[in-house]
């Protein structure tokens, strides 16, 4: 069975991917920055703090059928 890599190494693998920028270039499309700040890292602590239970869920889930 393969490892699931961490959220750390999948922002390091794909960094290229996220600051491409072509999309919005080749279409023009900009979205409006008219939200409030979003607290990255309190996102992300919180979902790994969820983690355990969420992945069981999706386990749980999944072991249906």
């Amino acid at each position: 069975m393969s490892k699931i890599p961490s959220l750390d190494e999948l922002r390091e693998k794909y960094a290229d991917v996220m600051d491409d920028k072509a999309v919005t270039n080749v279409s023009n499309w900009i979205e409006p920055n008219t939200d409030a700040p979003f607290d990255e890292q309190e996102y992300l602590d919180r979902a790994k703090k969820n983690a355990d239970a969420l992945n069981s869920k999706l386990k749980e889930a999944l072991s249906f059928g």
